[in-house]
């Protein structure tokens, strides 16, 4: 007896022939096994390939665009996964604009890949109408679209009944393939045994299969073969293999639930033809289903049970695809409403959608958790239209009144709908109901319920109001935290860093706020990439130029992978803000340009209009007075034609930081006493406006004005804790007013950086400083590559290496007076030692430090720390001094270290299944 699904026969001929062609069509009847070889074609072709099944597919453009999308996750194309849930995400599309935009994304990544994908379509003929119609355009994208020359493109295969297609003669068993299949399920027959079967069954693989399956052959029709097969085993095979036919994919686990346990294996002995995916299930042919399947029908237990097994490994599109096919409502409505909402997440709203329609008023009328399940989801993504109407509809069902704990979930999450869209009032409403009545058991609606009246909040700018919302948003995180609920905790975790400790000014707070919230699932790297932009806005705010930096590599590298165009602007938007502070006008004006590149939705936005004002402020700074005006124009322009309450915010402001520096010093001072009232400057921003009302007045000729607005704006930056950030990110205002300022008004000392990775550069306090070339430069290397402390004696057999001493010594002494004229006291000398000062901040010591903290975790490794030491890593180690010998072990201890953060990371995407980033 078999002991496992027969193996199939081989045709190496037709393959080699099927896999060198651009298109192949398989049609043939049930049991001839063109899934089979569907499955040799792409091995043979040694392509990624999307193998989408339409046979457990339900109608309509939603489920087929979300199964090609689970298929496409499920060959690892992770940027297409992407892409095409933004398509799902256009909740109000029809279908025509579905069609178009899923096509456009796999056109986007066939042109983009350098190697070709391979389509595989199974039981093409189950789509039908809108299904169809998304079917035909995936087919001609993968066609018609770019990429590899020659190389198969698609493999399509459906039913037919033409006995006498090529397709049918290729497939049919001859006599010899009976005779070997029969040896390889350990039951030898003859030579006329096997021709008696072979004239039988016509050749029929599926029926010449049962026949050798059985004791003795069976040399008759597959509905006679499948009886007589059954009738010779056990009375309870029969049964069990009726109640498995119900399923379409097998596994041990879901034939359990649907008969009892070991009834897979015992099927197996018996004979049936139980064929073995290549995704890791097993099935039986379509054919034995669709003969078995009527025989027995399953109760309402079993049907759960079994969407309960599917759910359990991680298949909710077959839970659904079950329950819809066993047309019991009652089932299916308690099982979407007894299980976590995150396993329902693998769906696309199109596929929930589809399955609630199926719902009578009665069923969800007593399962009221469906609803607030499928307005989870829809949060997830991003369907907010449809999210209201299911949160409308569960807060009057009768169930929902009479169930407090529900209706404080309902309301929960209605209060944060109502703070996202600024219902600050009705925000604050709901969720004082909610937590007025929370019980110990009701810690994720509590923690709802903070999280909307923290942002609500935020909203308000109300000091006194924001204060008390660090404590609510802190309790909500508090309480997400084991509760794994990583999108809730990285929002309340954004709204907590961005919307209140930044606000308020208490930076250091933002930033810790906002690396936890980056840390949170780390998989989800676009959702992280978004978050470190709000990062890398603290860090800059901070005067952490150099931290931003390697924040937005990260985030870069994120957004060419997804080719996600509003990552790609945001990332500009930061670049011209911090060479903006570094002085940099070139810079400034070329990552402005690039941000408008990528106009996506967020241009359209307000968005759009907020960082147009920030151009203008990022372009004045630097000097380039007539471009910053052209910005301003645009500007006025957007918010005059915008009728949004407020708006007119951002064209005050921006003007008004145009004009301290270079327009009317009068108009610019009633101008920012202006923006000290208004919701669109942050208390952290207040020190600045009074720093520029100081420039002003300066301009003006009323230096002492000048002085009483630059000492108050030194002092606000003092009282935040950052004394240094007029010097650093205002610093030719900062220069000009610091004498017109009282004395004793807060200083620091400049924040002196050294790199060395991807190229040498000082700069004090982010602005790069001149250090003469030759061999004050090479010190300064020299002393940031070693680490330590160096020998005097060492430093100058590097530098002269044929001085004598008394000669090195007096050379040393000009080259250490040459480096302290441009950038201070950057090398200490200690006696017979040299080094740089410890407050100097060197890229290669802080990349060495967080790459052994990350690779000490062990072989999986922490993904945020993994992900931390790359953005550290700006490239080679002095790539103008490979020839150095002091610098060659550093340069290849700092290589490997980087391959080997690389391949930590691989491991990591491998594991989690994203291959596209596991091969970037």
């Amino acid at each position: 007896m078999p002991a496992a699904p027969i193996a199939p026969i081989v045709r190496e001929r037709l393959v080699a022939r099927l896999a060198a062609a651009r298109a192949v069509i398989l049609e043939a009847g049930g049991g001839y096994g063109k899934s089979t070889l569907a499955e040799q074609i792409v091995a043979a072709a040694g392509v990624a390939a999307v193998t989408l099944d339409l046979g457990d597919v339900g109608p309509g453009a939603g489920p087929v665009l979300g199964a090609f999308r689970r298929a496409v996750r499920a060959a690892g194309l992770g940027v297409l996964d992407t892409s095409l849930g933004e398509v799902a995400e256009s909740e109000d599309a029809d279908v025509a604009s579905l069609v178009a935009a899923a096509t456009t994304a796999v056109r986007d990544e066939l042109a983009a890949r350098p190697d070709p994908v391979l389509l595989v379509i199974d039981e093409a003929g189950m789509a039908a109408g809108d299904g169809m119609t998304v079917v035909a355009a995936i087919v001609d994208a993968f066609l018609t679209g770019p990429g590899a020359g020659g190389a198969p493109r698609v493999v399509v295969g459906g039913r037919s009944r033409d006995a006498l297609s090529d397709l049918f003669r290729e497939l049919a068993f001859s006599a010899d393939d009976i005779e070997a299949l029969a040896r390889g399920v350990g039951r030898p027959i003859d030579a006329i045994t096997a021709a008696t079967i072979h004239a039988a069954t016509d050749g029929w693989p599926l029926a010449a299969t049962l026949a050798v399956a059985a004791p003795t052959p069976i040399p008759a029709s597959l509905a006679a073969g499948l009886d007589a097969l059954l009738a010779t085993a056990d009375p309870t095979v029969a049964r069990d293999a009726a109640a498995v036919a119900h399923l379409p994919r097998l596994d041990a686990r879901t034939a359990a639930a649907a008969a009892d346990a070991g009834t897979l294996e015992r099927l197996v002995a018996a004979g049936l033809p139980i064929r073995q995916r290549a995704d890791g299930w097993q099935e039986l042919p379509d054919p034995i289903r669709a003969a078995l399947r009527g025989r027995i029908g399953l109760d309402r237990t079993r049907v759960q049970a079994i969407a309960g097994a599917y759910l359990d490994a991680g298949e909710p599109a077959l839970a659904l695809a079950f329950l819809l096919a066993e047309n019991d409502p009652h089932a299916l409505a308690a099982t979407l409403a007894g299980r976590s909402w995150h396993e329902l997440t693998v769906l696309d709203a199109g596929e929930l959608r589809a399955a609630l329609a199926t719902l009578p008023a009665d069923v969800i009328a007593q399962h009221p958790h469906v609803l607030l399940a499928a307005a989870r989801v829809a949060e997830s993504g991003v369907h907010l239209g449809w999210r209201a109407a299911l949160l409308a509809q569960a807060r009057d069902l009768p169930a929902t009144q009479a169930d407090p704990v529900l209706r404080r979930e309902v309301l929960a999450e209605l209060a944060a709908d109502a703070s996202r869209s600024g219902d600050a009032d009705a925000a604050v409403a709901l969720a004082t109901e909610v937590l007025g009545g929370a019980g110990p058991g009701e810690a994720r609606s509590r923690a709802v319920a903070l999280t909307a009246v923290g942002r609500a909040k935020a909203f308000s700018r109300d000091p006194v109001a924001m204060v008390a919302a660090v404590e609510e948003l802190r309790e909500a995180a508090a309480l997400l935290r084991p509760l794994g609920e990583p999108d809730l905790l990285r929002t309340t975790l954004q709204v907590l860093g961005y919307g209140i400790h930044f606000a308020r000014g208490d930076l250091d707070a933002a930033r810790d706020a906002l690396q936890e919230a980056a840390a949170v699932a780390p998989g989800a790297i676009r959702t992280r990439a978004g978050v470190q932009t709000f990062l890398a806005d603290v860090l800059v705010a901070s005067g952490a130029l150099d931290d931003a930096e390697a924040v937005l590599r990260d985030v870069l590298g994120v957004a060419r992978r997804l080719r996600d165009h509003r990552l790609l602007a945001y990332h500009a938007w930061m670049q011209a803000a911090i060479a903006s502070r570094r002085g940099d006008a070139a810079a400034v004006e070329a990552w402005l340009a690039e941000a408008e590149r990528h106009p996506a939705d967020w241009f359209a936005h307000p968005t759009g209009i907020e960082f147009l004002a920030d151009g203008v402020d990022h372009l004045a700074r630097v000097g380039l007075h007539a471009e910053a005006r052209r910005m301003l124009a645009r500007v006025e322009a957007r918010c005059a034609a915008d009728g949004r309450e407020g708006i007119d915010q951002i064209a005050l402001v921006a003007r008004a930081l145009y004009g301290a520096r270079a327009g009317d010093p009068a108009a610019a001072e009633q101008d920012l006493v202006a923006c000290l009232s208004i919701e669109q400057v942050a208390p952290r921003e207040q020190w600045r406006i009074h720093l520029l009302r100081g420039l002003a007045a300066a301009r003006g000729g009323e230096d002492a004005a000048a002085g009483r607005h630059a000492r108050r704006a030194f002092e606000m930056a003092a009282a935040m804790g950052h004394p240094d950030l007029p010097r650093i990110l205002e610093a030719d205002a900062a220069d000009r007013l610091r004498g017109l300022a009282a004395p004793g008004a807060p200083t620091a000392a400049g924040m002196v950086a050294v790199r060395v990775l991807g190229r040498f550069e000082v700069t004090v306090d982010g602005r790069p400083v001149e250090l003469p070339d030759g061999r004050p430069s090479r010190l300064v290397k020299l002393l940031a590559v070693a680490g330590r402390q160096v020998p005097v004696d060492e430093a100058i057999d590097v530098l002269w290496p044929d001085a004598d001493g008394d000669l090195g010594r007096q050379r040393l002494r000009n080259v250490l007076a040459r480096v302290r004229s441009a950038c201070g006291e950057l090398v200490v000398r200690d006696e017979e030692t040299l080094g740089l000062d410890p407050a100097a901040e060197v890229d290669l010591a802080r990349f060495e430090a967080a790459a052994r903290v990350a690779l000490r975790a062990g072989e999986g490794g922490d993904e945020a720390q993994l992900r931390a030491a790359l953005a550290r890593y700006a490239g080679e180690l002095l790539p103008a001094d490979r020839y150095e010998e002091f610098s060659a072990a550093a340069r290849e201890r700092v290589a490997l270290r980087h391959v080997a953060l690389l391949d930590r990371l691989a491991l990591v995407a491998a594991a989690r299944g994203d291959v596209d980033e596991a091969l970037s």
